[in-house]
């Protein structure tokens, strides 16, 4: 039996001691491959205290499959399940939640709650587009193509520095939009991209990682 195997058992217990431990080391070990069955568990168990740590959970695995049902959970009788549902919210980072988030401020009594919908209205405001630091890295890769005296062209330029070497750069350039002008024009939108994808990969406003 795998570990995922294992804590999808453990997930399975009628003990909500197990539960609530399978759900800790879910996270910790980040196995994204369970939050399909934490979001059952979200929407199923009769315990406040899980539905919270679920909700917890879903947000820490940026399970982006949670947000309807987070949504919902705004709208749950105990106010624990309505402050992590809000803080997944924020944590996910889909815009959309903005909405919901502002509609259940105007209607929210507690000030706990309150607290964590502005949190995670915050952070959707400041973060719309945050996304995980290996989706930025692979944006900072120049297109691919199948065809090798492109890609022989495309390794060589990456070897060279501007504008130290000018020259054979622009002269690399015009080879590429000689063999391939398709390519070239998205290897220029590429190339006037990425600095704007450098910049985003250094800020914790536009990316996040594994280990926040």
């Amino acid at each position: 039996m795998t570990r995922v195997d294992t804590l999808r058992q453990e997930l399975s217990s009628l003990d909500p001691r197990r539960r609530r431990q399978a759900i800790f080391a879910i996270v910790k070990e980040d196995a994204k491959e369970l939050s399909g069955c934490i979001l059952s568990i979200f929407r199923r168990d009769a315990s406040s205290a899980i539905r919270g740590l679920c909700a917890w959970a879903l947000g820490k695995l940026h399970c982006k499959e949670a947000y309807p049902d987070l949504v919902n959970g705004m709208e749950a009788d105990d106010p624990e399940v309505r402050s992590w549902s809000a803080w997944a919210l924020g944590e996910i980072g889909l815009s959309d939640g903005v909405n919901p988030l502002e509609h259940a401020m105007e209607n929210e009594p507690n000030p706990l709650v309150r607290r964590a919908i502005g949190g995670a209205l915050k952070k959707l405001r400041d973060e719309p587009t945050r996304e995980h630091v290996s989706t930025v890295i692979r944006r900072l890769r120049p297109p691919p193509t199948d065809n090798e005296r492109t890609q022989f062209i495309v390794e060589n330029l990456a070897s060279l520095q501007w504008p130290l070497e000018k020259e054979a750069i622009v002269e690399l350039r015009r080879k590429l939009q000689e063999i391939d002008p398709i390519y070239f024009g998205l290897y220029m939108e590429w190339l006037r991209r990425k600095p704007s994808i450098e910049r985003a990969l250094l800020d914790p406003k536009k990316v996040y990682s594994d280990f926040e």
